[in-house]
């Protein structure tokens, strides 16, 4: 590697670090310095190490549900597969390690890093189509439940415009919802709960980099899913 491009990859990874905080500043790491399919490998056979009961409750998900506190709601039957980074392809690429379990239910929420990296709706939404009809498939006991993207509230954002971020989170929204309604699954509006009408972005409260929940996001989550999980 010649010294321009160490200099350069150096340089990139310092503006990201000063952007991007906490589990951003993991996810350029893996991003720019290792094998991101390696990263996925590790966690995925950590999973596969964990005992599971059957007929449990997954999240699946992003690092939004990697970094989610289930043992809130306190049950040993409820199972986090969330990998920050996480984008609709791949967790279809590994969602038969979640349907061999045979869940009771699954909750979803994924898409924002799509949008991040520019991929274009209609491909997230083939994607989710893809994933609720592998459910059904492989699976037809579980009841799935697909979280809505959130909004998100990027300030000075060096590689993601806020506004057009949210614009698009919204188109993909829409069309999750008419996903939903025509296959029969369960839709569960956090946008709506999240979102500051004035800006159309996140609520700053929520939040602590414009992305990720903090405390307060993660309780008004919970408050929504405990009529779904009873």
């Amino acid at each position: 590697m010649s010294k321009r491009t160490t200099l350069f990859l150096i340089v990139t990874f310092l503006i990201c670090l000063l952007y991007f905080k906490r589990h951003y500043v993991r996810e350029v790491y893996v991003c720019f310095f290792t094998s991101y399919s390696s990263v996925i490998e590790e966690k995925v056979k950590r999973f596969n190490s964990q005992i599971v009961k059957p007929n449990g409750i997954f999240f699946a998900g992003n690092s939004l549900i990697e970094s989610f506190d289930l043992s809130v709601f306190n049950s040993d039957e409820i199972y986090n597969r969330g990998i920050g980074g996480e984008k609709t392809d791949g967790l279809l690429k590994r969602l038969d390690k979640i349907l061999q379990h045979k869940p009771s239910k699954i909750f979803l929420e994924i898409g924002i890093n799509a949008v991040f990296a520019n991929q274009n709706p209609n491909e997230i939404l083939k994607n989710y189509s893809a994933i609720i009809k592998k459910v059904r498939q492989d699976s037809p006991e579980t009841t799935l439940y697909i979280h809505s993207l959130m909004p998100v509230c990027v300030k000075n954002g060096f590689f993601v415009d806020n506004t057009k971020a949210n614009q698009v989170i919204r188109i993909v929204n829409s069309g999750l919802i008419e996903l939903c309604n025509g296959l029969n699954v369960k839709y569960i509006d956090l946008h709506s709960l999240m979102i500051n009408e004035p800006t159309k972005s996140l609520r700053e409260e929520l939040t602590y980099d414009g992305v990720h929940l903090n405390n307060k996001g993660y309780t008004l989550w919970i408050k929504t899913l405990e009529n779904y999980l009873n």
